[in-house]
């Protein structure tokens, strides 16, 4: 079969190796669609940060069973399932929370060991999720960047009634508008520099969505609420001067909650922070058993739309050329990028 490895800094080679097996615990699937994500993107321009030379890329992605290892009783050939990227020992504190991401021995599909970038896929049980009929693979390959967005919301503590910003509208900044507006948030503001993305921003619900090069994102926000500052407000961006707007867009006790990845120390006003008594909390990754599921229900019922977050679909030998260095030169065109490894 036909995968993406990576080697290092700008170096991820379409090479051919032979079809997996699954071992004890797992299943091959036949991808049907692979994510590009953020951190791949990271690697692929900065690292190697997380991923080991040698791995095939991919957490994010669907497909359909085709093998099923020893010990397996949850799948079988024919099942349709999407994943995530991180599992746990399963056997201490924090995966018997759920919290399998902040495991002392978490494993990260794609960069520790072989993801989905790929014409097949082996992977453990425990990082598969049944799909329901009214998802596509497409759709479904989504679910775990869009995993990282509901985890937020839910750790925001966001009431039905409550007021959001969010700076950044890229796949996880888009899927945070739909899943506030489903927790019963009455405005979800966005500041966005992608022209493109502010389009999709609109088409997913946001109630205002500011172009921060044109506008003061803190200004809009004290306009529209009344100077009071939003309840909530989510880092989704990564960079200084949006982090910078999140916080200032704070009410007193609001609470700002960083999900980005950054690629360099950030800096925090601290004594405006203490003042207006902020609460500043971070959120990584998902409580994968716990929320996928509620995320494929939602889904599934249709209160969540992905198809203004899948921008283009490649084929697997063109994963650098219209996919990483796209992103590269490109990012702002596109929200997330699909690979078809059977294209």
């Amino acid at each position: 079969m036909r995968a993406a490895i990576y080697h290092g800094r700008e170096d991820v080679r379409i090479e051919e190796l032979p079809d997996p097996s699954p071992r004890a615990g797992e299943v091959v699937i036949e991808v049907a669609r692979a994510g590009i994500c953020g951190t791949d993107l990271h690697e692929y321009i900065a690292g190697p940060m997380h991923a080991a030379p040698g791995v095939v890329i991919g957490h994010e992605y669907s497909g359909t069973v085709v093998g099923v290892g020893s010990g397996v009783r949850e799948f079988t050939e024919g099942d349709r399932v999407c994943g995530v990227g991180v599992f746990g020992c399963g056997e201490c504190g924090f995966c018997k929370q759920g919290a399998e991401a902040l495991c002392g021995a978490v494993g990260f599909i794609g960069f520790a060991v072989n993801g989905a970038l790929a014409r097949y896929a082996s992977l453990p049980t425990k990082a598969l999720f049944r799909i329901p009929d009214e998802i596509s693979l497409a759709e479904a390959a989504v679910v775990e960047p869009i995993a990282s967005a509901y985890h937020a919301v839910r750790r925001s503590g966001l009431a039905a009634g409550g007021t959001v910003f969010i700076a950044g509208a890229g796949p996880i900044g888009l899927a945070l508008v739909q899943f506030s507006l489903a927790q019963g948030a009455t405005q979800v503001i966005v500041s966005e520099v992608s022209a493109t993305r502010r389009v999709a921003a609109h088409r997913v619900g946001a109630t205002r969505v500011i172009d921060p090069l044109a506008e003061d994102a803190v200004e809009v926000v004290r306009t529209l609420t009344n100077g009071n500052g939003v309840d909530i407000s989510f880092d989704a961006a990564g960079v200084q001067p949006a982090l910078d707007a999140a916080l200032g867009v704070l009410r007193p006790r609001g609470r700002l909650m960083v999900v980005a990845i950054w690629e360099a120390p950030a800096g925090i006003d601290i004594n405006r922070s203490v003042m207006r008594e902020a609460n500043i909390g971070f959120s990584f990754c998902y409580e994968a058993q716990r929320q996928v599921p509620a995320i494929l229900d939602l889904l599934a019922t249709g209160a969540i739309n992905l198809g203004e977050l899948i921008t283009d679909e490649i084929p697997l030998d063109a994963v650098v050329s219209q996919g990483l260095e796209e992103l590269r030169v490109n990012r702002d065109a596109h929200v997330k990028i699909l690979i078809d490894p059977s294209a």
